[in-house]
């Protein structure tokens, strides 16, 4: 496990300090992961599941996704779920204090190479918004055999005054070319150290280490 400080520096390598709008204050969903990026046979969005109302806060709970299983901190929520290919699972939960969010999936294949698909994601996504800069898709050092890519974007919505920093990592598996799928979106407002990204990192790492292509400085 990394301390703070360890977390703090993982997650300014991994999600990289770009100019984007800050995440939707709303509980609206975010439009689901899909295109030639991730499989081709991904299925439409399920209902998102409602957070907590008032002042309760969700309790930490064990999430099985596809094939990795991660802990979800206590008093963060899941918003939102989609069921894709052969019913795999992708979620979305974020720190609703911080509004820092974490989506999570694992596929079968990919339907392009790990650089392209990135960008694919990031060309989507940036669609809603007015995009300050990109971070061109760029390799990353694994921990195992395996290929892993990153990417992502600032930018700002056109109904929103704040700025969100986008990042995507990939995870391509050798044996079986199963494929990790990470995003981070957090308001660029954020002051660092912030524990919420602390725990957006740790989540990160508990993923790829159960998919089984740790990220080396976990």
């Amino acid at each position: 496990m990394l301390g703070v400080a360890g977390a703090c520096a993982f997650a300014l390598t991994m999600l990289p300090n770009l100019a984007g709008d800050s995440p939707d204050r709303s509980h609206a969903a975010d439009p689901p992961l899909s295109g030639p990026s991730l499989n081709k046979h991904s299925s439409p969005t399920t209902n998102a599941t409602q957070p907590p109302d008032g002042n309760s806060r969700a309790p930490a709970r064990l999430e099985e996704v596809g094939d990795i299983k991660v802990n979800v901190p206590a008093g963060w929520e899941l918003y939102d779920e989609v069921i894709q290919e052969n019913e795999r699972r992708l979620i979305r939960v974020r720190d609703p204090h911080n509004n820092v969010r974490v989506q999570l999936t694992t596929l079968t294949s990919l339907a392009e190479e790990p650089l392209t698909a990135c960008q694919t994601l990031i060309t989507e996504q940036a669609a809603e918004y007015g995009v300050d800069h990109y971070i061109s898709p760029q390799m990353i050092t694994l921990a195992a055999s395996g290929t892993g890519v990153t990417c992502g974007f600032k930018g700002t919505k056109q109904d929103q005054g704040d700025a969100t920093q986008v990042s995507f990592t990939i995870v391509e598996r050798p044996e079986d070319k199963h494929a990790l799928i990470l995003r981070v979106m957090y308001p660029d407002s954020l002051a660092l150290p912030n524990d919420a990204l602390n725990q957006a990192t740790l989540l990160s790492c508990q993923s790829a280490a159960s998919f089984g292509v740790p990220f080396p400085l976990c």
